[in-house]
């Protein structure tokens, strides 16, 4: 199989996913290509190991990668993946990804052109709850969701603590959550929360979107 260096695929795939169709070649060819992607962060003990800084920045390096917000999406709504080997390497993945966390910006690099990767939600699997802002809570309600739907969150201590958390803010306000939260995402529809797509899916280190 080869890398979807541009995306294209996984953001389809995603969509596809969502809509029941994981029988499609491409999105089987996506799903495995997101365990990949997964799989990959086990073996990342320090992001001095993907990362490098170029003018003040910090970039893949070439052949680097990290999974990113459209492999947890595919994920999370295909199910032929779920079997005990997959989900031991999935909880080895999110474990590691809490570890790193909070996980700087890091580019995709083409030649002196830096691009943003798809890493929305993606930079902090372990945040400090009593002290998150609106813009935090939006990314981590977006994040929970996603990785409830793949049935990860009670096999991983640290995400169902963090559930835990919401709930006794919501038991102690009779269910109702109270922390005003003056963000556009809980109040409209916005590029960012849906009616848009990132130009940029899988991002191996050096790739370039064209």
């Amino acid at each position: 199989m080869s890398l979807d260096t541009r995306g294209t695929n996984a953001m389809k795939a995603a969509v596809f996913a969502q809509a029941g169709r994981e029988d499609m070649e491409f999105v089987q060819d996506q799903i495995a290509q997101a365990l990949r992607a997964f799989e990959s962060v086990s073996e990342v003990y320090s992001l001095d190991a993907i990362a490098e800084n170029y003018r003040g920045k910090l970039v893949y390096k070439p052949g680097a990668k990290l999974s990113s917000l459209y492999h947890l999406r595919i994920l999370a709504f295909a199910l032929g993946w779920r079997n005990q080997p997959n989900y031991d390497m999935m909880i080895s993945a999110i474990k590691r990804l809490i570890d790193l966390s909070p996980i700087p910006s890091i580019n995709v690099r083409c030649k002196s052109q830096l691009i943003s990767p798809a890493s929305f939600a993606m930079h902090d699997f372990s945040p400090e709850m009593d002290s998150m802002s609106a813009g935090e809570w939006m990314m981590w309600f977006h994040r929970m969701e996603l990785l409830a739907r793949t049935g990860l969150v009670n096999k991983v201590p640290e995400l169902k603590q963090q559930v835990d958390t919401l709930q006794g803010l919501l038991d102690s306000n009779d269910g109702w959550f109270t922390k005003k939260l003056n963000y556009d995402y809980f109040r409209r529809w916005s590029s960012y929360t849906g009616l848009m797509l990132e130009m940029t899916g899988n991002h191996p280190g050096g790739g370039c979107t064209t």
